[in-house]
């Protein structure tokens, strides 16, 4: 083997001469041969070896530091990466060349005469001496005045971002204000002064957002839902009482009397009737109950413009009493009251929410909203009773009711007060032990359709609690069963006078014929059929 290693390579696999093996003389020859992408990359690669090793040396590349001072700006030290030759060839560099960049390098790191002596003043000055000349440096370069703008700026930024923020919360404090939706001044209204720690405010459920609008709507859809057979707006009679049997063992009897009465003036007066047994709220029980059923009756039958609240121990006394509710038609709530004794005296009793009307809106579901928050049993409500007791005057100490709660609302929430319709003028709510002991003195002197006091349009037995038996001691001498039956006959006679007959005496459930049939029974009878006691009392 001759020669090295690479000079073999060489030989066998570059154009060197060598002896073709189809060369039958043996003779040497130089022949072109085709270098493979091998041969290609090995000569590029030995190249760029014998290049790069004379190209790279440690004084290409130099890292300095130059101060603020010194560029004439206020920003922190600058890292500036200079490089000594950006572009180069790829020939060889000469020791010249590097001799050049070597002094270049010196001339570079050399510091200036003047800044020297600034720096060696600078060393022998004592500290305001040396804030001194800063400042004189600095004011020279421009930099305190790039400061003071910078300065002024952040000052100028500082002082909008807090002006900002002051029309921000004055804007949502007088959005706050201005506010009409009931229900969104709900938590406002009850949280911060008497609720328990740990208890949150009742909630009766969600409410569609504008019911009326959608309400409408529904309307549209299925006009002839909108009126009574009558064509008046409809109403619904709503009532109850609860869902486990009366301990008194005469409860029960009596609230089926109470039940036959309404039912027998809505049919006169074309009113539906929804009798309640349920408690659809375990928390918003006995007298609260009203409330969830309301609510619920009102989202599930849109085709009901009036809802008639009456509490299961109140009674219809007057028969033929048409409620005028065309006078009605801008408010929402309708029940007795009386102004004054309200809004000045706030007295508890100078309302009676026992039976009232009230409209299917979105006012109605928002004041929900508003009242039933004391109504939760348990210490929310003995809580809202203590607080109702100091607001309200002469109301006994007590757990939180509905009248009372409502009460409230209606003194503190003026905003309510357009839309509720106080009345007076006929006995909506009329107090039984006013009336329950003059009844033969109506029906010897007046007649029924007068609903004001000479003949009552209703008689409501609050504070009885015949179901129960736990009558108010107050009551006893009247003997709350008694009068009852007395109530209820003396409206079962208006509806039996037209048939020929009435009771015996008004403490009696027996009756007497005052009438004999004749052969022309429909010669006096109109179509309005159940209109009573009109051919009896002369109307």
């Amino acid at each position: 083997m001759k020669g090295s290693a690479i000079t073999r390579f060489l030989r066998k696999e570059i154009a060197l001469p060598w002896k073709a093996k189809g060369n039958p003389k043996g003779a040497s020859r130089w022949l072109p041969r085709t270098l493979t992408s091998m041969q290609v990359i090995l000569i590029c690669v030995l190249t760029a070896i014998l290049l790069l090793k004379n190209a790279i040396t440690p004084d290409n590349f130099s890292l300095s530091f130059q101060s603020a001072a010194e560029v004439g700006d206020i920003s922190a030290k600058q890292l500036v990466w200079q490089s000594a030759s950006q572009k180069r060839n790829n020939a060889q560099v000469k020791e010249k060349d590097i001799d050049i960049l070597k002094e270049r390098k010196k001339k570079n790191t050399t510091v200036p005469e003047k800044k020297k002596v600034q720096e060696l003043e600078m060393a022998t000055l004592t500290a305001a001496e040396e804030e001194e000349l800063l400042q004189k440096i600095w004011k020279e370069n421009g930099v305190l005045e790039r400061v003071k703008k910078a300065s002024t700026s952040e000052v100028d930024l500082e002082e909008q971002l807090v002006k900002d923020e002051s029309v921000l919360e004055e804007e949502e404090e007088k959005r706050s204000v201005e506010e009409t939706q009931i229900g969104s001044e709900a938590e406002k209204t009850f949280l911060p002064e008497w609720m328990p720690a740990g208890f949150k405010h009742k909630s009766l459920g969600t409410n569609p957002k504008s019911w009326d609008d959608k309400r409408a709507a529904w309307l549209e859809k299925y006009p002839h839902m909108r009126l009574s057979s009558v064509g008046k707006p409809r109403m619904l009679l709503v009532s109850g009482s609860s869902p486990w049997a009366c301990t008194n063992k005469m409860g029960d009897h009596y609230l089926l009397k109470s039940l036959k009465n309404k039912a027998d003036y809505c049919r006169q007066h074309n009113i539906e009737v929804f009798y309640n047994l349920a408690h659809l709220d375990k928390e918003m029980s006995t007298y609260w109950a009203k409330l969830p059923i309301l609510r619920k009756l009102m989202l599930t039958h849109p085709e009901i413009e009036w809802f008639f609240w009456m509490d299961a121990d109140a009674l219809f006394t007057d028969m033929l009493f048409e409620v005028p509710m065309d006078d009605y038609k801008n408010y929402n709530l309708v029940m007795w009251g009386l102004e004054s004794e309200l809004y000045e005296k706030k007295s508890w009793l100078s309302i009676n929410d026992g039976v009232i009307f009230i409209r299917n809106c979105q006012w109605s579901l928002d004041l929900f909203d508003l009242w039933a928050p004391m109504g939760p049993e348990g210490v929310v409500r003995e809580e809202a009773g203590k607080m109702l007791t100091s607001f309200l005057s002469k109301r006994p100490e007590m757990p939180a009711d509905d009248q009372s709660a409502l009460a409230y609302l209606l003194i503190t929430k003026k905003e309510l007060r357009p839309k509720v319709k106080l009345v007076s003028e006929y006995e909506l709510s009329g107090y039984f032990a006013e009336h329950v002991t003059h009844f033969e003195e109506y029906m010897g002197k007046d007649h029924p359709g007068l609903g004001d006091k000479r003949w009552p349009f209703t008689t409501h037995f609050v504070g009885c609690q015949v179901c129960t038996g736990y009558a108010n001691p107050a009551y006893e001498e009247l003997n709350c069963v008694k009068q009852l039956e007395r109530a209820f006959n003396f409206a079962d006679n208006q509806l039996l006078q037209m048939m020929g007959f009435m009771h015996e005496d008004l403490e009696s459930s027996h009756v007497k014929k005052i009438e004999v049939d004749d052969e022309n029974p429909l010669d006096n009878l109109g179509p309005d059929t159940w209109v009573t006691a009109s051919r009896s009392y002369g109307l």
